[in-house]
């Protein structure tokens, strides 16, 4: 059902969420023998230290980012590291709103919302129109989440974005340094690189844009079907105040089943010609 696949859609993407601010704020596994580098060196670790046989590359790399930046390395590193968390914790925020507005949306829950549609309906109408029926809830589901979300959304994209910024700042300088090295500096260097191409390439686009936003286009166009389709029971669910979002769309699911169950018993599962979607 569509309902259960926004739900699973909306936990896959809490999982994503936490992910991505992992790979941002944690460490990072690098191989580098070859200078007796520790395993799992984060960013800054590895952009603040280095073999005393390679200081010179390390030194020569922060005369490199204050002139081209007018700050040190350890001055940007230390912005970054705080950036980070303040995005960390802007996801660690989303969330948390989710999971209790999920708790607060299962001692809300209601199945009053059906008989409410077909007192204005009639049974035999919502039996008739499952599709649009269903099509309906989900849309407005969605409506109720993005007047819930997209506060604490647009914080994460800010955050996510001054955040990824300054990182291709920061790296993009690194690699103009890394390039201008001759062939046995940059061989001493190459997990330096490594690091920062891995980082650019994370950072190329907004990934909690995508996790947010990614069904925006497909959710309109489904919503602009439905709407077209059956005018007044849009409008219904749109002034309809649902008591739960997509966090317990498993109880509404299973309430409108067994109600169409019951359509089934008597009868009244097909449309005929008066009782097909009715047109406003």
């Amino acid at each position: 059902m569509l309902l259960h696949r926004l739900k699973t859609y909306k936990f896959t993407s809490l999982i994503l969420l936490f992910f991505i601010s992992s790979c941002i704020t944690q460490k990072v596994v690098i191989a580098k023998a070859e200078d007796n580098f520790i395993l799992h060196q984060d960013l800054t670790n590895l952009f603040s230290t280095a073999p005393k046989e390679n200081k010179y590359l390390l030194d020569g790399w922060n005369n490199y980012i204050i002139k081209t930046l007018g700050y040190s390395n350890a001055e940007h590193l230390m912005v970054i590291n705080e950036l980070s968390m303040d995005y960390a914790e802007a996801v660690k925020a989303f969330n948390k709103k989710y999971e209790k507005d999920s708790k607060i949306d299962e001692n809300k829950y209601s199945s009053k919302w059906i008989d409410e549609l077909v007192d204005r309906f009639g049974k035999a109408f919502i039996c008739a129109n499952e599709k649009v029926v269903m099509m309906n809830l989900l849309m407005a589901t969605n409506r109720k989440d993005n007047k819930k979300y997209d506060q604490a959304a647009k914080d994460v994209l800010g955050k996510e974005l001054i955040l990824y910024l300054a990182y291709q700042e920061y790296l993009s300088v690194f690699m103009q340094y890394y390039n201008q090295l001759d062939e046995q500096d940059q061989k001493k260097m190459k997990a330096w690189k490594k690091v920062a191409e891995n980082y650019l390439s994370v950072t190329s686009k907004s990934h909690f844009a995508t996790i947010y936003y990614g069904m925006h286009m497909k959710d309109k166009i489904r919503d602009n079907a439905v709407k077209k389709e059956n005018n007044e029971l849009y409008m219904f669910f749109e002034r309809m105040d649902l008591p739960f979002g997509s966090g317990v769309t498993n109880k509404a699911e299973r309430d409108i089943d067994m109600f169409y169950q019951t359509c089934k018993v008597q009868g009244l599962e097909h449309p005929s010609d008066h009782q097909a979607v009715r047109r406003h």
